[in-house]
Formats: C-alpha cells, sequence, structure tokens
C-alpha cells in the first residue's frame, strides 16, 4: 500500500470542539478553505450535521463538496492502539 503525501502550508482554526465531534478548518496561502467534521462515534447524527453546515455558512463557508472517509476506521485502529498502549505500560512498569 503506498499512500501520497502533500505538504500542508497553511493555517488550522478549530471551529467547534465538543464531546462527539469537532470541526476544523484548513486555510491555504492561496485561500483555499477546507472543513473537516471528526466524530467518535461511526455515524454523527443528522441534526449534528445539520447543526454544523448551519454554523459553517454562518462563518460564509458554502459547501461544494461533501465527502465521507475512513468511515468506521475507528473501530478497527482503536483496539490496536489499545494494545499498544498497554504493551507500552507494562514495558515501562518492568524497565
Amino acid at each position: 500500500l503506498r499512500m501520497s503525501y502533500n505538504q500542508f502550508a497553511g493555517s488550522v482554526e478549530v471551529i467547534k470542539a465538543v464531546g462527539t465531534h469537532m470541526v476544523l478548518t484548513f486555510c491555504t496561502p492561496q485561500t483555499e478553505l477546507y472543513s473537516v467534521v471528526m466524530s467518535r462515534d461511526k455515524e454523527l447524527p443528522k441534526a449534528e450535521l445539520r447543526g454544523v453546515n448551519r454554523m459553517l455558512e454562518h462563518r460564509g463557508l458554502q459547501r461544494f463538496s461533501v465527502r465521507e472517509t475512513c468511515k468506521d476506521a475507528a473501530s478497527y485502529y482503536i483496539p490496536n492502539i489499545m494494545i499498544i498502549s498497554l504493551l507500552a505500560i507494562v514495558v515501562m512498569k518492568f524497565s
């Protein structure tokens, strides 16, 4: 698996951060804006998404393209992260 990498140059603003999700807006020097909604759960309730859309529109950010990526990825990574964390704790304790 080969993944491409692009360097990001610009700024990131945390628009919203609550217990269930957060919204980040990336701004490049060419004034391109990208907003990302990251959820702790597999799916964010539609009411929450509508609220995020209203908030972005209120800030003058229009929707041009919506993409859903990495859906259900957390359920794959969280057990692995927990195992790695547990191993790190065990190694530190016995070192």
